[in-house]
């Protein structure tokens, strides 16, 4: 129904509650197998990889996973099915953490033609300094990575300019109240990164999550962040329209 109405999905891999399947599949050919039968059945317009934790932290794993994803974006290249990949990542103010920048690396050097980097610009903890806005924050973490991804790609024998390296930037917000004490994305920060996205290109603009786009019930701010409201006073589905409005919609 989503495809027949114009739209478009992506199969995401991993988050911060699962085991992505490079950690636990140590088989490189099943692991080509199995990212290979999720893509033949869904065919979607990306795939991303939601690196956190352990999963971020491990490097065999990591080796396995772009070693896999080069050898399958590889073929369906050849047979003019293109596969776009995203990693997921999770930043600070000054940027992507040493494990990510290490997973990027990896997936350079395995030959993986990435569509880009998304940050979860969000749970700053001590990172973040007390008198920095959440937005500035994801500003500060936007500008850091993008010089950060620069240089791998240069590492990786590719010189790419400072627009092209924008457009391989993706920014995630968490709505509302974030999972630490103090941190709150409010929509003044929604409208204000959405025009910093616009006027930089940055190819992707996400949030976490849809079902938390809503009012707390009887209008009650939860103190604590919930799966179910952002925990701000807002109208439902307020951060979509702020986030979404101007940019084309479109996944790749």
């Amino acid at each position: 129904m989503l495809r027949s109405r114009g739209g478009s999905a992506a199969v995401s891999f991993g988050g911060a509650r699962n085991n992505e399947l490079a950690t636990t599949c140590q088989d490189e050919s099943k692991l080509r197998t199995a990212y290979r039968d999720v893509v033949e059945r869904y065919d979607p317009s990306f795939i991303d990889f939601d690196l956190e934790g352990a999963d971020l932290l491990d490097t065999a794993g990591g080796e396995r996973r772009a070693k896999a994803v080069a050898a399958l974006q590889g073929d369906r290249n050849a047979s003019g099915n293109k596969l776009a990949v995203w990693l997921t990542l999770p930043a600070s103010p000054r940027g992507l953490t040493d494990a990510g920048i290490a997973a990027v690396e990896q997936m350079l050097q395995a030959g993986v033609q990435l569509s880009g980097v998304n940050l979860m610009t969000m749970n700053y903890g001590a990172s973040r300094d007390i008198s920095q806005s959440m937005l500035d924050a994801a500003k500060s973490a936007a500008g850091a990575a993008h010089d950060q991804l620069s240089i791998l790609y240069q590492r990786a024998g590719t010189n790419l300019s400072r627009e092209q390296v924008w457009k391989k930037l993706g920014l995630t917000p968490m709505i509302g109240r974030n999972d630490l004490p103090g941190e709150v994305f409010g929509l003044d920060a929604a409208k204000g990164l959405k025009d910093y996205a616009l006027e930089l290109g940055i190819q992707r603009l996400s949030m976490w999550s849809l079902n938390r786009d809503a009012p707390c019930a009887s209008g009650a701010q939860a103190q604590n962040a919930s799966f179910v409201c952002s925990g701000v006073d807002q109208d439902s589905i307020r951060f979509s329209d702020l986030l979404g409005s101007g940019l084309p919609g479109r996944m790749g």
